[in-house]
């Protein structure tokens, strides 16, 4: 079977990042594609693990190269997909898998036709804003941002 990327995407704090590491548990068939961005590194994170973290000028000179397949603004920050890591996955003759935000995987969904989408919808608002306020990583208008953004991707 020929690869095809598996685009699982959701507001901020959906829960697509964990459906992703449990359908990844033990399937040599699928491959992790490390989105890049240019956010602060959160504790307990790791470079090339959870994200690859790029400065502002290394992701706008990166994109504007045509290194990303899809790439989005997010509460102030810059997130996208490498090439590379797409390219990597499909050479070992594996599927990726994307966590990525709901305007990414438009984009994705314009340049890959056969790519398959899943939306994973939160439980509900409440647990929504109890996980982006839980994280106590960002000030109280990104959360904001977050939630009116959630709010009109649902």
């Amino acid at each position: 079977m020929k690869p095809f990327l598996l685009v699982l995407s959701a507001p901020s704090g959906g829960g697509k990042s964990s459906i992703a590491r449990n359908l990844l548990q033990g399937r040599d068939d699928l491959g992790y594609s490390v989105s890049a961005t240019t956010r602060p590194k959160r504790e307990g994170e790791r470079e090339g693990v959870d994200y690859h973290f790029l400065s502002r000028e290394q992701f706008v000179q990166r994109r504007d190269a045509g290194e990303f397949l899809e790439s989005a603004t997010y509460g102030g920050n810059l997130y996208g997909t490498l090439r590379s890591e797409i390219d990597v996955i499909f050479d070992r003759g594996r599927h990726a898998v994307l966590d990525i935000e709901v305007e990414g995987a438009r984009q994705i969904r314009a340049t890959f036709p056969n790519s398959l989408h899943v939306f994973v919808l939160p439980p509900s608002a409440e647990v929504l804003i109890g996980r982006l306020r839980g994280r106590n990583t960002e000030p109280p208008e990104v959360v904001r941002e977050r939630l009116t953004r959630a709010a009109d991707e649902l």
